[in-house]
């Protein structure tokens, strides 16, 4: 089951509980097993680096933006230990964490970072519109027209001004915000999704590829939600919200092109080292559990 599947985003999106893992033998088609292969790192240390970002991301005491940035960091990390020849590059870089949340460093880095409404809503308005697609659907062209209005475009020719695009964005993030408050691991559930159904870290030939698309689609994603939470007539329910998630998921997610496009874009541009992947992700607003 994937987010493209309307019943399944709704159920993922809206339910507090719905990555509660339970261990159970079942039998599946031969066709939906994805076969990995070590590179410079074994199968074994990839897989404790994606375990430790599905808990990372199950975490309710921080937002969602500080998460991924701590994801690239130990991505870039665990890349570097596995590029020495270094074992147990997995366990190495999950320990460093605990280490440096329990220093206190890690909050006093992520405290420094300030928002860029404006880089982020261009930025992500340009790959959401350079690698887009024709819609399937009549739906999902309609839910497209809504986002751009809600940006402040014209939903029929998508032309949509950058002179006012960052303070619809930022106010579209506080009203994302808002509508999420009774629903604050909704942010979590889309990046768990995501995780669950591209097998990050193995979907790219290393830790720190992985999350550049990782990052890059979440900001096309909430981009898209900060457009719709500015609806007012009729105000978009949590509902409405998941079925944004679910027409990004099955209107990008399903071109195979997509996902090497944008990566390509990040890097062609220059903007997918860490140190600007971060401006990307510090969200202007954000609703999340504080205890």
């Amino acid at each position: 089951m994937t987010l493209a599947c309307p019943a399944v985003a709704n159920l993922a999106l809206t339910t507090s509980d719905a990555f509660e893992f339970e261990l159970k033998t079942q039998a599946i088609r031969t066709r939906t097993i994805k076969r990995v292969q070590g590179n410079r790192s074994t199968v074994e240390e990839k897989n404790e680096l994606r375990v430790f970002a599905i808990q990372l991301m199950k975490d309710p005491g921080q937002p969602t933006w500080k998460k991924l940035i701590t994801l690239g960091v130990l991505c870039e990390r665990f890349d570097e230990l596995a590029s020495a020849g270094i074992t147990q590059a997995g366990k190495k870089v999950v320990d460093s964490y605990h280490h440096i949340v329990a220093s206190g460093q890690l909050d006093d880095l992520l405290s420094q970072i300030g928002s860029q409404p404006k880089l982020q809503a261009e930025a992500f308005l340009l790959l959401m519109q350079a690698i887009s697609f024709s819609p399937l659907t009549e739906l999902a062209r309609a839910r497209i027209k809504l986002v751009l209005k809600g940006l402040g475009g014209d939903p029929e020719t998508g032309e949509v001004p950058l002179d006012n695009l960052d303070n619809r964005y930022e106010l579209g993030t506080l009203q994302l915000s808002q509508l999420l408050a009774d629903h604050p691991w909704f942010l979590n559930h889309v990046l768990l999704g995501d995780i669950m159904s591209s097998g990050f870290p193995f979907d790219r030939e290393s830790a720190y590829r992985s999350f550049v698309g990782l990052s890059a689609r979440f900001g096309i994603v909430r981009l898209m939600l900060a457009g719709t939470a500015q609806l007012t007539e009729p105000k978009p329910s949590v509902d409405d919200l998941a079925q944004v998630v679910q027409t990004f998921s099955r209107h990008y997610r399903h071109h195979a092109e997509f996902a090497s496009n944008l990566d390509n874009c990040l890097i062609r541009s220059g903007w997918s080292s860490l140190d600007r992947m971060i401006l990307f992700l510090r969200t202007p607003h954000e609703t999340y559990v504080t205890s």
